[in-house]
């Protein structure tokens, strides 16, 4: 966007220069009419410019910055996934509540019955995205986003037991997720889920 005021305001520049010169070569009296106006129409002129750089740096930076990974994932997760685990099922249910924030609440169920409920919350904090996880008791466990990898968003945190790292990858209507240890496959354990119309 800088790029485009900053050639808009040579455009500006260079048509008010190609109008000045053919209207004060008309008569030496206009001239100095002419060179007052131009003047003013050239303070304006950068006025506005200055104005719009400085409104398109504002509207930009309190903005999340994109890459191809931050416009893949959190757009995508909105919904409710399920999938099965051991003799029950597992179903995460994800909500947008602002710009960058997605809060999501994961349940292990067996028929009916709810055996366990997890709250977890996606957002962007201090230029990292960020996945906190409580499983109640007022302890909350978070892990930064480190890479995307395949196009799987891996979070991780050294300091908790386990697991101490965390993937997500959404591919058509499949959520692909995982929990593991130090690496991607100390004690790992995989989940398929599949959006839930």
């Amino acid at each position: 966007m800088c790029a485009r005021s900053f050639f808009l305001c040579v455009i500006a520049y260079l048509v008010d220069r190609a109008i000045g010169r053919s209207i004060l070569n008309r008569s030496f009296a206009a001239e100095q009419q002419m060179s007052l106006l131009r003047d003013h129409y050239l303070g304006a002129m950068r006025t506005t410019c200055c104005l719009l750089f400085f409104l398109v740096v504002l509207t930009t930076s309190a903005q999340v910055p994109l890459d191809a990974a931050v416009a893949d994932l959190p757009g995508k997760l909105a919904g409710v996934w399920e999938g099965p685990l051991g003799e029950g099922r597992y179903r995460e249910e994800w909500a947008q509540v602002t710009v960058n924030t997605y809060d999501g609440v994961a349940r292990m169920i067996q028929g009916e019955k709810v055996l366990s409920e997890e709250h977890m919350r996606l957002t962007f904090f201090a230029d990292h995205w960020v996945f906190m996880a409580s499983t109640g008791g007022g302890r909350i466990t978070s892990f930064v986003r480190r890479e995307v990898k395949d196009g799987a968003w891996i979070f991780e945190n050294k300091e908790h037991d386990f697991p101490q790292r965390i993937g997500y990858r959404i591919e058509g209507e499949e959520l692909r997720a995982y929990i593991a240890g130090s690496d991607d496959q100390a004690q790992r354990m995989d989940f398929l889920l599949k959006r839930v119309p």
